[in-house]
Parts: structure tokens; sequence; C-alpha cells
């Protein structure tokens, strides 16, 4: 019986197809034909040199639903094909515990959502935690072409059993692109919670290479950055330091506060290097001789002795210049931490949590009113990619999350 996740492939199919093609080796052979010509990425790479049917899987007395079982004529290995519409190891109806789940984006606790969809809170919880296994680069991005080049990075501050940790944050193109936690910040310990994205990465995209990071000049968090891809270029927060200059202003002098907040973001239109260095000196001037000494012109000084980093950002069209898409992700993390008193239990189950989390956001479908103002996009893994497996927005992750996220020799993934 086959266990492993990464022999399970989930393929995009409803009920009344797979009813009548299952039993006929013929029609269904024809079927997954079709589908491995179309999508390539939810098989293994080894399927191109073909493959035999290996009888059915074991049926569940609460689900029997049979399973067709292949094998790699190249290399032997067994996959079990699995339908999209049911839930791995046959726990439910995938469109059924989709209103449910869904509301885990809203922060819905588990005993509310299990009081109105049945089941118990438990099986809520573990059905959330089952997401956390998938590879999330893999799982989100589909093809080499839609890989980000230009990420943000940052670690969320929360606390677990009382004590701090650190969620090292990976975003990109308006996905959780990686979230793993570690409980302390020197650079070993964020590195190797950072690695874990260009790890996933690699599995799926072999060739791949970050061009910039966005980043919020922490040291130790540059210094592991700069380990892990030291061919990328580091892109400093603009953001951050206008958010310092606001953070010194006085709040009594709104006058005074826009003048320079105004000047600062001056700065930061420029079009290219020449008039955004001029404007910075400009800035600096002013700094120096209409301001007291104190916080407010240390803080402006600071931002103005940066400009040479602040400046790599015109060698790069798309990179991220402030980290406006990294902090408006880490709002979901906010309003569910805040919701769940932040963490409780151990460091595994808290980085699954997150894990978790990361692909719920990925996919779970937007408001009424975004997908109207995105155009009919229903979700952020449907922009990024530019389509969708299915509609539903369940069936679309689990199809996507066929071989736990990976498209690779099965025997080297492991």
């Amino acid at each position: 019986m086959l266990k492993n996740g990464f022999k399970t492939v989930v393929i995009p199919i409803n009920v009344s197809d797979y009813k009548d093609k299952l039993n006929s080796r013929k029609s269904f052979k024809s079927y997954l034909d079709q589908t491995i010509e179309q999508y390539p990425e939810l098989f293994p790479i080894e399927i191109e040199s073909g493959y035999d049917f290996q009888g059915w899987s074991s049926a569940f007395y609460k689900m029997p639903i049979k399973r067709r079982i292949i094998q790699l004529k190249k290399t032997r290995s067994k996959f079990l094909i699995h339908p999209c519409f049911i839930l791995p190891y046959l726990s439910g109806n995938t469109i059924e515990i989709s209103k449910g789940l869904r509301l885990r984006k809203d922060n819905v606790s588990y005993d509310t959502i299990a009081q109105t969809f049945g089941r118990n809170a438990m099986f809520w919880y573990r059905l959330e935690m089952s997401l956390a296994r998938n590879n999330i680069v893999a799982t989100t991005v589909r093809s080499a072409s839609k890989m980000p080049k230009h990420i943000l990075v940052d670690e969320h501050h929360n606390r677990l059993n009382g004590e701090k940790i650190y969620i090292c944050t990976t975003v990109a193109a308006d996905c959780f692109l990686g979230a793993e936690i570690t409980p302390g910040v020197s650079s070993e310990e964020l590195k190797e919670a950072y690695q874990v994205f260009q790890s996933e990465s690699v599995m799926r995209f072999s060739d791949y290479k970050v061009l910039t990071i966005n980043i919020d000049g922490f040291k130790s968090t540059t210094k592991a950055i700069k380990q892990i891809h030291p061919r990328a270029v580091a892109i400093t927060c603009f953001l951050h330091a206008c958010l310092k200059i606001q953070t010194n202003l006085k709040r009594d002098n709104q006058a005074i506060a826009d003048v320079i907040l105004n000047k600062a973001w001056h700065c930061y239109r420029a079009e290219n290097k020449q008039i955004f260095a001029q404007r910075i000196r400009r800035f600096q001037e002013m700094a120096e001789q209409c301001l007291l000494d104190g916080n407010l012109k240390e803080s402006i000084l600071k931002l103005c002795s940066k400009k040479d980093l602040y400046i790599k950002a015109y060698d790069f069209q798309n990179c991220h210049r402030t980290s406006n898409m990294l902090d408006r992700l880490m709002k979901f993390q906010n309003r569910r931490l805040d919701n769940t008193q932040h963490f409780r239990g151990n460091l595994t189950s808290a980085n699954n949590a997150m894990r978790a989390h990361a692909l719920l956001v990925n996919f779970c479908p937007y408001s009424t009113n975004t997908i109207i103002a995105n155009g009919g996009i229903t979700s952020p893994f449907e922009k990024l990619n530019g389509f969708k497996y299915r509609e539903n927005w369940l069936e679309n992750l689990l199809v996507a999350s066929s071989l736990n996220g990976y498209h690779i020799n099965e025997i080297n993934s492991r």
C-alpha cells in the first residue's frame, strides 16, 4: 500500500468523468495521457518513458472509491493516481471540506468550524496542518518562467510559550514562498531558516537564481542572505528609513512633518540614478542647514548616507525598492497570531502552522470585490501562474500539491 506523499499524483477530474473512465483501462489511459501532455508538472519526470497499470489501491470502508496504481517503465517506481474531488487518505469530499477550511484564512476557530460544518476541532486542525508537508515554492509556482527573480525577506517577531521566536518570511508576486521559524536571530539561525526557500526552489527549478532581495538592513539578516544567495543584489528598503524619520517627527507640527516626508518620497520617485543622487544631496543639505541636532536630523542623515545602497535598485527594473508587498502579507500572519494568542506547543507544530497558513493565503479566494477589481482572477496562485487547475480552491490546491509539489526523480527527492 502506498503511504508516501511523494508517490501520490493528484489529477484534475470531476466525479462523473472519473466514474465513467475508471473501469475502462483504455479510456482511463487515454485520459491520463492527455493530462500528462497538458500538465506534465503533476507527474514524475520519468513518466515520459511510459508507464503500466499495476492494480488498485486499498479502499477505505467509509469511502469505497477505487484508485489506480501505475508503475513507471524506466524506474519501476509505483505511483497512486488520486482524484482531486477526494481528500488525501480518503478523509472527506473536497468541495464540502473546502467550505470549512476556507474559514481558516480568516482565522475562524476550529471549534466554530466544527460546530458549523461537522466533524470535530481536531479534524480541522489536522487537516490544516497536513498542508505543511508540501513544498511551498513548487506548489505555488508551476513553471520556471513564473518563478520570481526578485524577492522580499524579513522576520516576524512572535512568541512560543512566552519565549521569543522569529518567523523568517519570504514573499514575491503577492504570494508566500517561505515561512520558517527560528528561535534566535544569529546569522547562522537565520541562514538555516531562510535556506528552506532556496532548497525548495532548486528542488523544483534546478537552475533558479535570485537577482535581487529586498531586506530591512538588519545585519544578521543581511549576512545570512548573502551566504545563501551570494550573487544576488541586496536592495535596502527605502520605506523603513522613511518610517524611522516619521517616528522622530513631532506629532504636533504636522506642517513640518509633511514637508520632510514629502522631500524623502520625492527622492524615492526619481526617474534615474543621477536625479536620485542629486535629490538625496539636497535633502542632506536641508537637514544639515535647517534642523537642530537630534534624532530627526540623525535619521535623515542616516537615510542619505545609504545613497549607494538605494541606488542599486535602478539597475533592476522590477526589483522591490520597498517592503510594501511583504508588509501586506505579514498582516495575514499578524491577524492569525493575534487570534491564537501567539503560539503554544512546540517549535515543530508552530512551524507547520505557518507553512500551512502560507498555502492557505496563496490558494484561498479573494473577497468578491477584489475578484471583480482583478478582472475575475480569484487567488494569488491564479494571478501568479495565469491559470488554475480547478474552480474550487481546495481542489486547485490538491492538484498543485501533486507529489507534494515536487516534479523530480522520486528516488532523489527523498
